[in-house]
């Protein structure tokens, strides 16, 4: 099957009408529809609205639907390093619920749907045509309301079951009415432009497709990471177990091999060209250009090859981390990682420290409550604090901040 890149899933001005004709190729639009659907459930909300439509016409359909099921696929390759990231907090139960009123002459009843999210990502979702005709705009808003309410409460109560789950659950209701009155959900007015459950409803343009899809979760796959999975990784490929000492990498020879190559040569480049599409302008360095970075052995032998920045000379940067923040005499540093931040106690999300000195810092890391990855980035943050900078953020790079 042929078919071209597209950049949405559905052509706003394109009209989907019935078959009068000869059917085109029934099974096989039926057996592709319904791999399209097992996407769409699983990760690919942006699709439900073009696939609930596709759906209505697999009994006959004609070239005109075969056309609009490409271009599904065109979008589903145009954006096929998107997925669904889901995040700790916050930890609140939140759904968009919308109705699109009739917007064809030959239809008759509306499209309605849902997207409930936890942490701003979704994790259920639904789109289709109502089984009942609505009277009025407020009518079919009502119906799709309801629908809604009836998942918000399967929702909360599948969460009752889960350990350690924040919020308490009332007992079970049957109408919004008393859904409201028991606190189980809140209503609140959502703007058009910042509804992320358009896509579940009507055809999008490219940039309400990259707004919403934002807004559900689901986001291109990039590496947020210092390099160390990618060297686990290269390292596993050829037969070498990664070794770790207080949360710090032990180079041996030939691990010490394998770093530069993956961090400069691979992830480097990787999120240069990265900031580069987004639109800022970037260059990647190393610590051996232009004598960037001079070090001196680690104290702790059992480390191997790794040694403490010794000088710095900051001629060639503008920004950069630890050490480089001080000798560049930046007032601020701010590290992003993929944890939540320091944790009072690690096993509990909630217990985020949001604020805290160098000497109650230091007291956590000899009490244990700083561990494995945690340690560098606190001594990152520690050492720059020791010098110039004034204040030091661990943050989730995540979440928009």
């Amino acid at each position: 099957m042929e078919f071209g890149i597209a950049k949405t899933s559905l052509d706003m001005n394109f009209a989907l009408q019935k078959n009068e004709g000869k059917s085109d190729s029934q099974l096989e639009y039926a057996r592709v529809l319904g791999c399209l659907m097992y996407i769409m459930n699983c990760t690919r909300l942006d699709i439900a609205f073009t696939i609930s439509k596709l759906s209505r016409y697999t009994s006959n359909p004609n070239k005109i639907h075969w056309m609009t099921m490409k271009r599904v696929l065109g979008y589903l390759k145009y954006t096929q390093n998107y997925a669904l990231h889901y995040n700790k907090y916050p930890a609140v139960l939140e759904v968009y619920s919308d109705a699109n009123w009739i917007t064809r002459l030959n239809e008759v009843k509306c499209t309605s749907g849902y997207v409930f999210t936890i942490g701003g990502e979704a994790v259920s979702w639904k789109s289709s045509k109502k089984t009942c005709i609505g009277r009025s705009t407020m009518e079919s808003e009502f119906i799709a309301l309801d629908k809604a309410g009836e998942e918000a409460e399967w929702l909360q109560n599948f969460l009752e079951d889960i350990p350690y789950w924040p919020n308490p659950v009332a007992p079970r209701h049957n109408t919004i009415r008393e859904l409201l009155s028991s606190g189980i959900i809140t209503i609140d007015y959502v703007k058009s432009k910042n509804n992320v459950l358009d896509p579940l409803t009507k055809g999008l343009s490219r940039e309400e497709v990259e707004r919403t899809s934002k807004g559900m979760g689901l986001r291109p796959r990039i590496s947020q990471h210092g390099g160390g999975p990618e060297i686990n990784q290269c390292l596993g490929k050829l037969g070498i177990k990664p070794k770790f000492l207080n949360g710090l990498r032990v180079a041996d020879a030939s691990t010490i091999e394998i770093v530069p190559m993956v961090l400069v040569g691979k992830v480097n480049k990787h999120l240069v060209s990265l900031i580069n599409k987004a639109g800022a302008t970037a260059v990647g360095l190393s610590g051996i250009d232009e004598h960037l970075l001079t070090a001196r052995p680690s104290p702790n032998s059992e480390l191997g090859f790794v040694g403490d920045i010794a000088s710095v000379d900051p001629s060639v940067l503008h920004t950069t981390t630890g050490e480089l923040a001080a000798a560049l005499r930046d007032e601020k540093l701010i590290l992003l990682t993929d944890v939540a931040g320091i944790l009072e106690d690690r096993n509990d999300p909630g217990s985020l420290v949001k604020q805290i000195d160098i000497k109650e810092l230091k007291k956590m890391t000899d009490d244990g409550k700083v561990a494995s990855g945690m340690i560098p980035k606190v001594s990152y943050c520690v050492s720059s604090m020791d010098q110039v900078v004034r204040t030091a953020s661990i943050i989730d790079g995540r979440l928009e901040h």
